[in-house]
């Protein structure tokens, strides 16, 4: 009977001992990804992102095709398209860029004139390109075989660059931007925006004249 009593206390003491083993064990694996992510942040706020330039250039397909509109009317746009592929998350990015143009058909090139209206509304629309059921890279003089996808547009900057030259706004993307052309003359209207590790610099200009001039 003694024999047993001790083999159950040793198997317990056992127990209690791997126990205790298991949650050291995860305490240190938990200190080590505490402090992993501790350094992770210290770098980044000290040194930065690392962007190494990719030698194989921007990711064949992974660019679109941008329209913008203005009260319905298409307008030429240029884009640069930046694309940062993580290699050591948050930390080191391989880095590529690729422009472009989306250029209008030939009765749509005149200058653009805008009469002095409250509801002048901007719309932006991006495409993938397709080939039969093959995604291929978007040229500015091919716009058959597109789908739209969603994009995200965060800021714009609005630049009158006639006299006087001056930023009429700079901020959160906003579609009505009748009330930020005030000055005949033209402007440069510059667009940040975002889809999958890509972000998207457009670029439009346009002019406005008030009316009966």
């Amino acid at each position: 009977m003694n024999d047993n009593f001790e083999i159950r206390n040793e198997i317990l003491r056992d127990m209690l001992n791997n126990n205790d083993d298991i949650k050291r064990e995860r305490k240190r694996k938990l200190l080590k990804i505490f402090l992993s992510l501790i350094c992770i942040l210290g770098f980044r706020l000290f040194v930065g992102k690392i962007l190494i330039p990719n030698v194989f250039g921007f990711p064949s397909g992974y660019n679109r095709y941008f329209l913008i509109e203005f009260n319905d009317k298409p307008l030429s746009i240029e884009y640069k398209i930046t694309n940062e592929l993580p290699i050591i998350p948050f930390i080191v990015y391989l880095k590529s860029s690729t422009e472009s143009m989306s250029k209008l058909s030939p009765e749509n090139v005149e200058n653009f004139y805008y009469t002095i209206e409250k509801d002048i509304k901007m719309n932006i629309k991006s495409f993938e390109c397709y080939n039969n059921k093959s995604r291929i890279r978007c040229e500015y003089y091919d716009k058959t075989n597109l789908k739209e996808k969603k994009l995200r547009l965060s800021n714009m900057k609005i630049t009158h660059t006639s006299n006087p030259y001056k930023l009429v706004y700079e901020g959160e993307y906003n579609s009505n931007i009748g009330k930020y052309l005030k000055y005949n003359g033209s402007y440069t209207i510059n667009i940040t925006s975002k889809y999958g590790l890509n972000t998207v610099y457009l670029t439009t200009y346009i002019i406005k004249k008030s009316s009966g001039k």
